[in-house]
């Protein structure tokens, strides 16, 4: 028995070592405030060596507004200059709340082969909600008091 669970966790420990082999990179979350606010975007980012890139990226609002963030993800070469950029698609959340979503994508081969360092940053990609929510009302309300049928 004990054998049997010994070869069980070697196997287990052989899978892990090669997930490791296959990962080119991986960014620490950057979870610092975005423009000073209380807002979130942040998570783990791996890089593959095929060039699959996944994050479980968190979105979070400590305040009472809500906002719609993303993720940005740059690659430097060897002079700390960027050579390439990619963002996370954009998520929302309501105020006083967090939301977690597993997002991956691909970069191209010559990224991975001229990256020296990586990082994540989390920025505040405006939905203009509130202004589209205002303007809906807003076309509803002239229609009622028009009487006519306009298409805007």
């Amino acid at each position: 028995m004990k054998r049997f669970l010994f070869l069980i966790a070697l196997i287990f420990s052989l899978f892990e070592v090669y997930a490791q082999n296959n990962v080119a990179v991986t960014i620490p979350p950057n979870c610092n405030r975005i423009s000073g606010k209380s807002f979130r975007c942040c998570g783990t980012v791996i890089v593959y060596w095929n060039g699959t890139i996944t994050s479980t990226v968190q979105t979070s609002s400590n305040r009472w507004q809500g906002f719609t963030g993303a993720m940005k993800i740059t690659f430097f070469d060897s002079a700390s200059q960027p050579i390439y950029e990619i963002m996370t698609p954009s998520y929302g959340v309501n105020g006083e709340s967090s939301r977690n979503d597993r997002w991956s994508s691909t970069i191209p081969d010559w990224v991975l082969n001229n990256a020296k360092t990586a990082s994540a940053q989390g920025v505040h990609n405006s939905s203009n909600r509130t202004g589209k929510l205002i303007l809906s009302a807003g076309v509803k309300y002239f229609k009622q008091q028009s009487g006519n049928s306009f298409d805007f």
